[in-house]
């Protein structure tokens, strides 16, 4: 069977290891847990929430591979744990932070700029673009879960 990392950057209630390994091994039946690592954090409105980090061995489950190809073709899926009233976690595939690169690096090494018709100007304008994008991609979302 095949191990997966995730990382889930947000999790609200008094969720704890056990209800987490619960949900994922027999409500959603998406694999067994291997690891759980979670992490307090208090917002800017001080309160309180969970981030973790999970390491499962996946089942030959629909939901397991469902999971498995959008973490692989998104980088994320959403997992609803309680259809009732809707709630979901944002799971996100997880990459250690040593493994971690930039877009710009990323885009350098795979290629994208490597046609001489675009400057350095074009490049560097970019990058600038897309950072102001992505910081402005973080802040509506931000205001949308608070």
């Amino acid at each position: 069977m095949k191990i997966t990392s995730i990382y889930i950057p947000r999790i609200l209630g008094s969720f704890n290891e056990t209800i987490i390994q619960d949900i994922f091994e027999n409500q959603l039946n998406i694999g067994r847990v291997l690891y759980i690592d979670m992490h307090k954090k208090i917002n800017d409105k001080n309160k309180s929430y969970f981030f973790a980090f999970i390491n499962l061995e996946l089942y030959d489950t629909p939901n397991a591979k469902h999971m498995e190809k959008k973490l692989d073709d998104y980088g994320f899926i959403n997992i609803t744990y309680n259809p009732v009233k809707n709630y979901y976690w944002v799971i996100k595939k997880h990459v250690q932070k040593d493994l971690r690169k930039s877009p710009s690096f990323m885009m350098e090494d795979e290629g994208y700029f490597s046609d001489s018709s675009i400057t350095q100007k074009e490049k560097e304008d970019l990058e600038r673009e897309y950072d102001e994008l992505q910081r402005e991609i973080f802040s509506v979302y931000r205001e949308l879960i608070y």
